[in-house]
């Protein structure tokens, strides 16, 4: 359940502008366990991660994502509960 909201926590970056923070969330979320079913998902990405990843770009994008996808588990709950802007 936790990859579940740190999934929706990469969703709520989006949409405060802090894309490397919600890239790096959802590498972590998917790598870690189960991010939702597939509905769910699709409407994640379509609300918010592909606007996102269009906006910050394609190779930053990947590249802060699979950086995310190298976090340990708890490295990736403090990033989640983290308010500093990641720059």
């Amino acid at each position: 359940m936790a990859s579940e909201g740190l999934a929706g926590i990469s969703a709520i970056a989006t949409r405060h502008g802090d894309l490397d923070r919600a890239a790096r969330l959802l590498g972590a979320a998917t790598a870690h366990g189960f991010v939702g079913d597939a509905d769910v998902l699709a409407r994640l990405e379509h609300d918010f991660f592909i606007p996102a990843r269009e906006l910050y770009g394609d190779p930053r994008w990947a590249q802060a994502q699979m950086a995310g996808a190298g976090l340990r588990f708890g490295d990736a709950i403090e990033l989640a509960l983290d308010r500093s802007p990641i720059r």
